[in-house]
């Protein structure tokens, strides 16, 4: 199985990427998926460096500039498409509480934002 490029660019001062680049390498090698990882933090230097190796896809970073598939949670503020199921994410908080005894429960999400309405409606539905 040919190898897949798969860049990154994270900030790596908030704790959530540091966790985002966890899990993804756990995802990877729980799923024995042949993927190839190379970036770090998002600076010029990075960014150069993955444009002459060229990934096939990219997690984090600009949407508009890396003429590849991005994966990013802030792709629709970006101009980019969101690859996150955000209803899921709410049905799946829903769930992780219910499971452990917890039967009243409240959902803060971010007005105006739609991946916080999906979520919240996922959360609502369990």
């Amino acid at each position: 199985m040919n190898s897949i490029r798969i860049g990154m660019l994270f900030n790596a001062w908030f704790g959530f990427a540091r966790a985002e680049v966890r899990g993804v390498f756990a995802y990877a090698r729980e799923n024995h998926l042949p993927w190839v990882f190379a970036g770090g933090m998002d600076t010029p230097t990075t960014r150069r460096m993955l444009r002459r190796w060229k990934p096939h896809g990219l997690i984090g970073g600009p949407v508009r500039q890396a003429g590849v598939p991005v994966a990013t949670a802030l792709a629709p503020l970006m101009g980019g498409s969101c690859v996150l199921d955000n209803d899921a994410i709410g049905r799946m908080a829903a769930d992780h509480l219910l499971e452990r005894g917890f039967r009243h429960l409240a959902f803060l999400g971010e007005r105006g934002a739609g991946f916080s309405a999906a979520r919240r409606d996922g959360f609502l539905a369990q």
